[in-house]
């Protein structure tokens, strides 16, 4: 348990949530940091708290949520909140939020490019069911669904989460050869419904950022970002 908290102190100043059985979340509670019973947003006291969340947050400023869930036993799942997506991005930046999502996947201080996704099907998790991500306006979020709730696998995900958080490496290589997946993204993207969904956003919101900042963002960035647009997103909006 001490080897988890030492785990848990690595990641840096992003939320997580954890959906844990219970005898990770009581040893972390007692051993790890003693977490106080309070909301991490206590100014809206007319919003009905969930009692069995844990919030709490280390001094280096990252806050965590625990709740602890014995159905399906022995099964641990981690959630990396960024509160960043589209709708910070500059008009030189547009889609840069999404197309760093996927970047975080190729390559990082401890897994160089290919070696994450290998990890991930050592230990039994599907890339995509059990390992992803997703980028909205507000925020962007990464997934692990981890197969048991082992100490040492749960070290690791707390060592990714860490990778994510601030050791993307963003290799030129890695950043053009994405480039055509985020590129059949977009296209795939490009439905009735969506454009009609766009349409109604830009009548309902029309002088609204919301109209003008669809995560998988616009032709012209995809088709010039370079490692250089990404890091600078990337630096200031991660930690």
């Amino acid at each position: 348990m001490i080897k988890l908290a030492k785990a848990f102190q690595r990641i840096t100043t992003i939320r997580l949530l954890i959906l844990s059985s219970i005898f990770i979340l009581a040893g972390f509670m007692l051993i790890g940091c003693s977490p106080p019973r309070v909301p991490v947003n206590t100014g809206a006291p007319s919003v009905l708290i969930d009692q069995e969340l844990v919030y709490g947050t280390l001094p280096n400023g990252f806050q965590y949520i625990l709740k602890k869930n014995t159905i399906p036993k022995d099964r641990v799942y981690v959630h990396l909140d960024v509160f960043a997506g589209s709708l910070v991005e500059t008009d030189a930046q547009q889609g840069v939020a999404h197309y760093l999502e996927h970047m975080l996947f190729n390559g990082s201080t401890h897994f160089k490019p290919g070696e994450l996704v290998d990890y991930f099907h050592s230990i039994g998790m599907d890339f995509g069911a059990d390992a992803n991500a997703h980028t909205g306006f507000f925020n962007t979020v990464y997934d692990l669904a981890l197969p048991t709730a082992d100490l040492r696998q749960l070290d690791k995900a707390f060592l990714i989460m860490e990778d994510y958080a601030s050791g993307a490496l963003l290799l030129e290589s890695e950043v053009e050869r994405e480039r055509g997946v985020i590129l059949a993204e977009k296209r795939e993207r490009d439905s009735v419904s969506s454009r009609i969904f766009k349409q109604t956003l830009a009548f309902e919101l029309n002088d609204s950022l919301l109209s003008r900042r669809f995560p998988i963002g616009i032709e012209t960035v995809l088709k010039s970002a370079d490692r250089a647009l990404l890091k600078t997103y990337y630096d200031q909006w991660y930690r």
